[in-house]
C-alpha cells in the first residue's frame, strides 16, 4: 500500500522571476510526503491484526524537464521511521512523457 501527496509549482513564476507560465527559467519546486506498508500472510499489517507499520517519508524537489527527452531532477529527503538516517539528497533521471 503506497500513498503519497504532493504540492508542485513553477519556482521562478512564483517568485516573480520572468514573464509566463514558468518565468525566467523553466524549473519546478516540489513539496512532499510519502509512505507505505508491505505485510504477508505470516507478517500482517497493523489493521489486519499484526505488527507491521507503516514508514513515511517528506521531501523538497527541484526537477527540469530536457525538451521532453528526459526529466532531472534533485531531491532532500527526510525519512521518518529511520533515526539513524538523517536528510539526504537523491539525483532522478527518468524518461520525459
Amino acid at each position: 500500500m503506497v500513498v503519497n501527496a504532493e504540492l508542485r509549482f513553477p519556482l521562478f513564476n512564483v517568485l516573480g522571476f520572468g514573464t509566463g507560465f514558468y518565468g525566467i527559467f523553466p524549473i519546478e519546486f516540489a513539496a512532499f510526503v510519502d509512505g507505505g506498508l508491505a505485510w504477508f500472510d505470516d507478517d500482517k499489517a497493523w489493521f489486519l491484526g499484526g505488527n507491521r507499520k507503516p514508514v513515511w517519508s517528506a521531501g523538497d524537489e527541484l526537477r527540469r524537464n530536457l525538451f521532453g527527452f528526459a526529466i532531472v531532477g534533485v531531491n532532500l529527503v527526510r525519512p521518518f521511521n529511520r533515526p539513524q538516517k538523517d536528510c539526504y539528497f537523491q539525483f532522478l533521471l527518468i524518461p520525459g512523457f
